[in-house]
Formats: structure tokens, C-alpha cells, sequence
């Protein structure tokens, strides 16, 4: 019989992945290529820190070092949002790009605390398919004391080439019980704006002003069919600044999401497909507001 280890003390729902990801790591067969594959806040790299964590020999009760309230990072792990957030604070040109080679850089030298180094990619979706081709050589020759951990709300989204050379862990939106079991107090309202994220649950739980502008939000892309070219300028302009115009995509993503799933349509994968291209430009530093004008425009 198998054995399973519980490394993932405190992670809310997921069980299958929990399953998977607890007996490949107890039986020494954790695969070296791993897509997280789900929607954003249902504890994807949650998952993949509690798996470097368990790989770099940090126990869940071990004390983590602080500096400036903020948990040093270990030097064996690649966080790819962290170092993209970097070099876009920075102002450097084609960031993704720098990024990627970074974690590619990361992946080719040798560990410098613990015996594997682990590369989590949280912003896989971002990737452009230069990047993609790029990082597929590494994952062509992988080196033993590595792990790479791709996070994606669909593997469509990447080459079939990096999928095929992956294990594919998938992460289901939450159930509301599980919701609620963290977090008593919740609404009904919220529930359904959040869709079984976790994470946007507890943002907007705390944040009356953000819930109320997501909200607004939601209805926004609900009617969407409804919505005048002045109606759409305008939120354009409001979600002008680059986290903005993301988080607001972002929502249209999960709102038409949910209505295709009740009623898929030609025309509602349409949309989908237009609101992740537009993500994936401004994720690449394309003018946030060009870029919602063009796909909004289009619909």
C-alpha cells in the first residue's frame, strides 16, 4: 500500500489534489514537471509553496524568518510574480521575458540550501509563446534537483509540447460550505460573486469598497450586450491603471465563465477568448487602456 504524507496541513477543499500531490511525495515519485490547473484564488500556489516548503525540508510548524513583516523567501525557491513585479517596478523592458530567463537561469544551477530547487510559475497564462519555446528546452533536459511548478487557469493556454512533458494537477473551484467553514460570516452575495474562490472571498470580505466596485462590475459584464460604446469607454478609463484593468478582465473572465458554463454558446467563447487575450496584453506591458478599448469595442 502507498503511503501519503499530509504536507498540506491547513489547505481548505482540493482533495484530490491533495491525494495525488501527498502520495507521490511520500513514495519519492513526485513528478519534476507539474501544471497546477484552475481558477485563481482555489489554493493553487498555496499548494506549490506547501510543496517547496516540504522539498527544501520546512516543516509546516517550523518558524519562518521575517524581515519588514514579510516571509524571506528561500533561496531555492523561484516565485515568477514576485521577480516580474520587480522588474516592472523597475520600468524594465519586456518583462516576461527577462523573468523567464531568469527562472531559467534559476533552474540550470545547483541548489544553494537544500537539496532541490523548486521554480513556481504563477503566471503562466502570461507567457508568450517565445517564452513557452523558451523554457520547453529545460524542461527537455530536466536536472535532477529540480521542480517545476507551471499555475494555469487553463493548459490550453500553454503548448501542447510543455503539457505533454507535464503531470496535470487540477484545482476545482471551492463549494461554498468549504467557503464558509473559513469564513462563517460570509454572504450569499459574496458567494456568488466570488465563484468559488477562496481568496477573492476573504479580499471582499474586508474590503467593502472593492466589493462594492466589484459588484458594479459584475453587472457590467452581465450586460454586457446591453452596454453603450460610451458605457465601455468609461470603464476604461476608470481601470486605466495596469492591476486595474487585469482585475477588471479578470472578473468579466470568471462572470461570462459561469454564464457559458450554464448556457455555452459560439458567441460567449467568443468573448472568453477576446477578454484572456487582452489579459495577456496587459500582463505584457501592452497600454492597459488600448488594450480593453480594442477587445470591448470588438463585443
Amino acid at each position: 500500500m502507498e503511503k501519503i504524507a499530509d504536507i498540506f496541513d491547513g489547505l481548505t477543499g482540493q482533495p484530490r489534489a491533495r491525494e495525488v500531490l501527498g502520495v507521490a511525495y511520500a513514495n519519492g515519485k513526485l513528478p519534476q514537471t507539474m501544471i497546477f490547473v484552475g481558477p485563481k484564488g482555489t489554493g493553487r500556489k498555496t499548494v506549490a509553496m506547501m510543496l517547496a516548503r516540504a522539498l527544501h525540508g520546512q516543516g509546516q510548524g517550523s518558524p519562518s524568518v521575517r524581515r519588514d513583516n514579510k516571509e524571506l523567501r528561500h533561496p531555492d525557491t523561484f516565485i515568477f510574480s514576485e521577480v516580474l513585479a520587480e522588474l516592472r517596478a523597475q520600468e524594465q523592458s519586456s518583462p516576461i521575458k527577462r523573468t523567464t530567463d531568469a527562472v531559467m537561469k534559476f533552474l540550470s544551477m545547483s541548489p544553494i540550501a537544500s537539496k532541490i530547487k523548486v521554480a513556481i510559475i504563477d503566471e503562466a497564462d502570461s507567457l508568450s509563446e517565445e517564452s513557452q519555446n523558451a523554457l520547453l528546452k529545460t524542461l527537455e533536459e530536466p536536472l535532477a534537483d529540480s521542480v517545476l511548478i507551471l499555475i494555469s487557469e487553463d493548459e490550453k493556454r500553454l503548448l501542447p509540447t510543455i503539457v505533454s512533458r507535464s503531470v496535470v494537477v487540477r484545482f476545482g473551484p471551492l463549494n461554498d460550505a468549504d467557503i464558509k467553514t473559513v469564513l462563517p460570516g460570509i454572504s450569499d452575495e459574496i458567494l456568488k460573486i466570488v465563484q468559488g474562490s477562496l481568496g477573492l472571498a476573504k479580499e471582499l470580505l474586508v474590503d467593502l469598497e472593492k466589493l462594492d466596485e466589484m459588484q458594479k462590475m459584475c453587472q457590467f459584464w452581465l450586460t454586457l450586450n446591453k452596454q453603450s460604446t460610451e458605457d465601455k469607454l468609461k470603464w476604461t478609463e476608470m481601470m486605466r491603471e495596469r492591476e486595474s484593468a487585469v482585475k477588471f478582465l479578470e472578473t468579466g473572465l470568471r462572470v461570462i465563465r459561469s454564464e457559458w458554463l450554464t448556457q455555452p454558446t459560439e458567441a460567449g467563447d467568443r468573448v472568453l477568448r477576446q477578454i484572456r487575450t487582452a489579459i495577456l496584453q496587459v500582463k505584457d506591458n501592452v497600454n492597459p487602456r488600448v488594450a480593453m478599448e480594442a477587445m470591448l469595442l470588438a463585443l
